[in-house]
């Protein structure tokens, strides 16, 4: 493995010795990497949020679609006609 160098430089500026410094790989906090670096995880976790954007659009479509069929009935309805006073 390798140790960054920005991490050397933050060790060494800890009072660190050099050694130690270079030598500390495993515990090197610049060099890791957070859970969704990875392309794969990336892809996983996209086509999670594609899903839920998919369902969200869906519902969306429906409810929207409830609204015009409601609408559409009332306009079918037959109004009486108003009485004259």
């Amino acid at each position: 493995g390798q140790v960054t160098a920005a991490s050397v430089r933050m060790r060494l500026a800890k009072g660190m010795p050099l050694e130690q410094a270079l030598a500390s790989v495993r515990s090197d906090p610049c060099g890791r990497k957070v859970a969704d670096s990875h392309p794969w995880k990336q892809e996983a976790h996209q086509g999670a949020i594609n899903h839920l954007e998919r369902q969200t659009a869906a519902m969306q479509e429906r409810v929207q679609g409830e609204r015009l069929d409601r609408a559409a009935s009332l306009l079918n309805q037959e109004v009486p006609p108003c009485a004259e006073h």
